[in-house]
């Protein structure tokens, strides 16, 4: 989901530059190295100059209704969905440290799991990516306004399960410029401790 206006940020954040490239390519390329079987990006405000900027390696859809919400681009994503699919998955374009690793955790667990969401939790928080089987389907549609998985992970009529993610990054996201130099902090912090340990 990349349609937000960033209003807290005062630009767009799909155009945030993160490890020499835009957010926005720097995210969907994880997503495509993983086992994701297909990927939707959802457009909205500045649509053109973000799609001008975009790898277009993945279907593109515009949400001409971006302003009621995210819960317009989650129900345009799941309505791109082919009938095929078992379980859709949802990725914002504010949260750099989502990994390759994880989105195949969320996969797996649910290929064994008979939990209708896996949702991963840091430090007991839950948070995004989540993974909704199509059980789901219809409490994703009726979702409104800003309304987004932590609305339906509520539901006590669903049942769920967790991807524990040891690293917390994951909780960081990216609203404002504040929040994006923190970001820009953990990641040069991590590097440095990695290299540290070698």
């Amino acid at each position: 989901m990349a349609a937000g206006s960033s209003s807290r940020l005062g630009k767009p954040k799909q155009l945030l530059q993160w490890h020499g490239s835009l957010l926005i390519n720097h995210i969907t390329n994880i997503i495509k190295s993983s086992k994701v079987d297909d990927l939707v990006v959802v457009l909205g405000y500045k649509r053109q100059a973000i799609e001008q900027a975009l790898d277009k390696t993945q279907k593109i859809y515009f949400n001409n209704e971006w302003q009621k919400g995210k819960s317009e681009s989650i129900k345009l994503g799941l309505k791109s969905v082919s009938d095929e699919y078992d379980a859709v998955m949802y990725f914002t374009i504010d949260q750099p440290f989502i990994s390759r690793q994880l989105i195949d955790c969320l996969i797996d667990k649910a290929s064994t799991s008979r939990s209708e969401i896996i949702a991963t939790r840091s430090k007991n928080i839950s948070t995004i990516p989540m993974l909704f089987k199509k059980t789901c389907f219809d409490q994703l549609n009726s979702l409104v306004g800003e309304e987004g998985g932590k609305k339906i992970i509520s539901n006590p009529d669903l049942s769920i399960d967790y991807v524990e993610w040891e690293d917390a990054r994951i909780l960081i996201d990216i609203d404002t410029e504040s929040g994006y130099h923190r970001a820009l902090k953990a990641d040069i912090d991590s590097y440095r401790k990695s290299n540290d340990l070698i």
